[in-house]
């Protein structure tokens, strides 16, 4: 199943999620992606654990796990309303923008991200609309 169908399964309202992390490359085409990372609206959140998902504390706070998401109500310590305007908008879903997230590996220098780093910088350099 796509992204976009994962996300359509849930049946979120519009403007409750945002898919942030690497998806984005999995979505236009420039690294396989294999789990979603959403953040949500408290009333969406409520939604996902009255259907019974894990529930994990993390670093940033609790976090709900059902394979293939992992869904939190912040990201980076901040939520929605903040991300939400930022978001690039790809088949009517919002993702975490290429410039947020080349922003976040470039921090972070974990080993996957230099790789990560270089396949955006590439794709930004062909594209004059990609933000």
């Amino acid at each position: 199943m796509s992204i976009k169908e994962e996300i359509n399964s849930l049946q979120l309202p519009e403007n409750s999620f945002m898919v942030v992390g690497s998806s984005i490359l999995g979505v236009l085409g420039l690294k396989e992606s294999d789990d979603i990372d959403l953040i949500v609206s408290p009333a969406a959140f409520k939604q996902l654990i009255d259907l019974g998902w894990d529930q994990v504390t993390e670093v940033g706070g609790l976090i709900l796990k059902h394979y293939p998401f992992d869904v939190g109500l912040y990201w980076e310590e901040k939520g929605l309303e903040y991300w939400l305007p930022r978001a690039t908008s790809i088949d009517d879903t919002p993702y975490l923008s290429l410039v947020d997230l080349r922003r976040w590996k470039v921090e972070r220098n974990r080993p996957k991200d230099p790789a990560d780093i270089k396949v955006i910088d590439d794709y930004l350099k062909t594209r004059s609309d990609a933000r």
